[in-house]
């Protein structure tokens, strides 16, 4: 995680290379302007108990030299447990952004780490009510705070970026509306007939689909030959792009149908209806508001969901306002100078 602060921090970036792809991983350093890592650990595609262990083996001489007052990390990935570990293990406090969030079923190998980092972190940057109310039935009071969610600060505060609509439909041959879908779950995209319910439910809609494809996706088209199902007319298949152009999408889609967290939220910011194709998700929120249907991975369920999309007459702002930044960087501060 890059933090922007009042320049009380001196901020030493560690890449640990679990996205190495230049699709999913260096154009994001451009599109936002950050700092080059200092390290790039370079973990690689593995499995999580390997790139864990690649991680923690990596970081720890890290740690050693550089003996940071406070580690960050963010969400949950095998790095951001893996390097929530190796700071507990140097009694080198933590700071968990995006801490809380559960989805209450262990064969989700995120959820894993959402509890692993929990527990030995020492502050909680929660996004969400529900996000704080889990981590006190868990025990955990102490250093907890409700910030919001970061990403919304970026998308408050950017709005020269967002392509316009006209640019978007004269790039991609679009004149009207459209469904924008993104599929790279594990669940998804290793199990053949969830993948097939996914891609064959989404031309009933009769508009087209925007799919900008994930390598693990197009891995899995490839090997379950699956590759017919997005060669149809109405199937307009891209690149891995950008944070900007993926936010102009979904600004102006139709519909966001996803299994990917981040665009469940950034749907929800954007006040745009969505399909959740997994069988759970943590912003809840954006359920209980009707932001959001989950539908899994269940044909018959993603094209009702599709059809019948509609935006609520509500939008609470449950997933903050755009000043999480701001909360973390004073509470950081605080915990850093009560230890001084």
């Amino acid at each position: 995680m890059a933090i922007k602060t009042d320049g009380s921090f001196e901020e030493i970036l560690v890449h640990s290379g679990q996205h190495y792809d230049d699709g999913l991983s260096a154009q994001f350093f451009q599109e936002f302007d950050l700092c080059e890592p200092k390290y790039f650990l370079e973990i690689g595609s593995a499995t999580q108990n390997i790139q864990i262990g690649r991680c923690l083996q990596s970081l720890d001489p890290v740690l050693v030299r550089e003996a940071p007052d406070l580690v960050t990390v963010f969400g949950d990935t095998n790095t951001t447990a893996a390097a929530a570990l190796a700071a507990a293990n140097r009694n080198i406090p933590v700071a968990h952004v995006e801490a809380g969030l559960r989805e209450f079923n262990k064969l989700v190998p995120e959820e894993i780490n959402k509890l692993v980092t929990d527990a030995v972190a020492d502050l909680y940057f929660a996004p969400t009510r529900t996000a704080v109310d889990n981590l006190v039935a868990q025990g955990i009071v102490d250093h907890v705070y409700q910030t919001g969610d970061v990403t919304l600060d970026l998308l408050v505060g950017e709005h020269t970026r967002y392509l316009s609509e006209q640019e978007l439909r004269s790039e991609l041959g679009l004149d009207g509306p459209y469904i924008f879908l993104t599929c790279h779950r594990v669940a998804n995209t290793e199990t053949k007939g969830r993948l097939q319910a996914i891609l064959s439910a989404l031309p009933k809609a009769g508009i087209p689909i925007v799919f900008p494809i994930h390598p693990r996706t197009q891995a899995a088209i490839k090997k379950s030959n699956l590759q017919p199902y997005i060669d149809g007319p109405e199937w307009k298949v891209l690149d891995p792009i950008g944070f900007w152009k993926t936010q102009s999408l979904i600004r102006h889609a139709e519909v966001v149908v996803t299994d990917s967290g981040g665009l469940i939220k950034e749907s929800y910011f954007h006040q745009v209806p969505c399909v959740t194709i997994d069988d759970q998700t943590e912003w809840v929120e954006t359920i209980e508001e009707g932001w959001n249907i989950l539908a899994g991975a269940d044909r018959n369920r993603i094209m009702e969901a599709v059809k019948s999309r509609t935006k609520p007459s509500e939008y609470l702002e449950s997933l903050g306002n755009g000043q999480a930044g701001h909360k973390i960087v004073t509470a950081m501060n605080k915990y850093l100078d009560a230890r001084r």
